[in-house]
């Protein structure tokens, strides 16, 4: 598979269009249906705009498509609608857990404070 071709598998798996993409990145409306492939000078720009899109997949054909936040090789773009629900809904409990982690903290430092003034 080009690197076109993956371009293109991973935008549809982000569910946006090959015009917006090229908008994005900054390249002529039109170059990701022709022929050549594009340079490597716009792969800072793709790294930019796409951060979880794994660069060595897209070159070098290296690990899966998807990096996660952290950076580490995924496989969630090929999972079904169901799946990417319960991810989401995972990674939303995990941040809120989180959120109310830091949020008992301030309090902590906030009771902390106060006595100190006293």
């Amino acid at each position: 598979m080009s690197p076109k071709e993956k371009i293109r598998l991973y935008i549809e798996t982000k569910g946006i269009t090959l015009y917006q993409f090229e908008k994005m990145i900054g390249i002529s409306h039109g170059t990701m249906r022709k022929g050549k492939d594009f340079g490597v000078s716009i792969l800072p720009k793709i790294r930019e705009y796409f951060p979880d899109l794994n660069i060595g997949w897209l070159v070098y054909d290296e690990g899966e498509m998807i990096l996660d936040r952290e950076g580490v090789v995924t496989n969630k773009y090929d999972l079904g609608q169901h799946d990417k629900e319960n991810l989401i809904s995972e990674e939303l409990i995990k941040l809120q857990k989180e959120l109310i982690n830091v949020q008992q903290d301030l309090i902590k430092c906030q009771k902390e404070n106060a006595s100190m003034k006293k």
